[in-house]
């Protein structure tokens, strides 16, 4: 028994081949490019209406957002639904999400007679790779001392 994973450590192959899928789709062309511009495209804290003035419907830095958007949304759904795993994910790629740029846009929207349940999925994952990292971090700090 002392070799034995926790049970909710425990890892299937499907678990694996779910995360290089989404992995794959993190590194294609479309997911890189709004990345990039995301860096570098709207700042923190950004309203909806100086977003939406700054990338009308159409633009490609509109495009991007919904391809970012989209992503970020799947892979929140994937996670919070168990069909990929946190503790894989969160070790690998969900460290530093775009969650925090985009939050008040999204807070804007899910304001009354707007979209209340636009990116629900991303802000979860936002928040439990917070709850996440926190946690590593102080198990982290506990085994230096």
């Amino acid at each position: 028994m002392a070799g034995k994973m926790p049970s909710s450590k425990r890892f299937r192959p499907e678990d694996a081949q779910v995360l290089l899928s989404v992995m794959q789709i993190l590194f294609s062309d479309p997911i890189v490019k709004a990345e990039r511009w995301w860096r570098t495209g709207p700042k923190k804290d950004m309203s909806l209406e100086e977003f939406e003035t700054r990338f009308p419907r159409g633009s490609e830095g509109y495009e991007n957002f919904i391809n970012l958007v989209c992503f970020w949304e799947t892979v929140g759904s994937l996670t919070r639904k168990g069909l990929l795993k946190e503790d894989l994910a969160f070790d690998t790629f969900l460290d530093n999400l775009p969650w925090i740029k985009a939050e008040r846009i999204f807070k804007e929207m899910s304001e009354p007679d707007k979209r209340p349940l636009e990116a629900v999925n991303f802000e979860w994952v936002a928040l439990r790779a917070k709850q996440w990292i926190q946690k590593k971090e102080k198990l982290r700090l506990r085994s230096k001392s």
